[in-house]
C-alpha cells in the first residue's frame, strides 16, 4: 500500500533537489528553509495520499470505527495546519 506513495514522494523530493541546485524558478523551487511556499514540494502530498490511504483501508475491510470521529480528526488536522502556517508567517 505504501509503495506508490513512497515512489511519488521520492520523485517529488528529487525534482525539488534538482530545481534548487540548478537555480530554477524560485516560484516552484525556493531554496529557503521550509520551501518558502514554493509549489514543488512534499507538503501537498498528505492531501493526496491521506484520502487514498483511507479508501484503500476501507477496501481492505478496515474502516474507521466512527465516520464522524474520522471526519472530525481530519478537519481538526486541517485547522491545526492552517493555524500553524498562519502563525509561522508572523515569526519571520
Amino acid at each position: 500500500m505504501v509503495l506508490w506513495p513512497a515512489v511519488v514522494t521520492l520523485a517529488v523530493t528529487l525534482l525539488r533537489l534538482a530545481g534548487e541546485l540548478r537555480g530554477w524558478s524560485r516560484y516552484f523551487f525556493d531554496p529557503a528553509t521550509g520551501g518558502g511556499g514554493a509549489l514543488v514540494g512534499i507538503v501537498w502530498l498528505p492531501f493526496l495520499f491521506g484520502p487514498w490511504f483511507a479508501w484503500k483501508l476501507v477496501q481492505e475491510g478496515k474502516p474507521p470505527k466512527s465516520a464522524w470521529k474520522a471526519a472530525g480528526l481530519a478537519l481538526g488536522g486541517a485547522a491545526l495546519t492552517i493555524a500553524v502556517f498562519a502563525s509561522s508567517s508572523s515569526w519571520a
